[in-house]
């Protein structure tokens, strides 16, 4: 990784961190026991010791590009997607989960 690089990662680890912070929320709620591995990992993992949000080690912004959830071989056993603005037309297809969000 360039400099550079190393700077826009750590602007974007920053710039997402009230996102980190929300999943943290619903899957502490929701999945406690999936959520206290997650964020043993994640510390462990971390990059900037600074940044203590989320129980994850970063997120990815997909825009504008057919998604859908999966789990490639040697992921763990949970896929989060979540959906952030306002959306014409379409409708979102989890066919893993038979699932159509219209």
């Amino acid at each position: 990784m360039t400099a550079e690089g190393a700077v826009v990662a750590r602007s974007y680890i920053f710039e997402t961190a009230p996102q980190s912070k929300y999943l943290d929320m619903l899957l502490k709620k929701f999945a406690p026991k999936e959520y206290k591995e997650l964020k043993a990992t994640a510390k462990a993992g971390r990059w900037y010791t600074e940044q203590t949000e989320g129980c994850t080690l970063g997120l990815t912004t997909t825009w504008k590009v057919q998604v859908g959830v999966h789990l490639d071989r040697g992921d763990w056993k949970l896929c989060m997607i979540v959906c952030g603005g306002n959306f014409l037309g379409g409708n979102l297809y989890l066919p893993d989960l038979n699932l159509c969000l219209a």
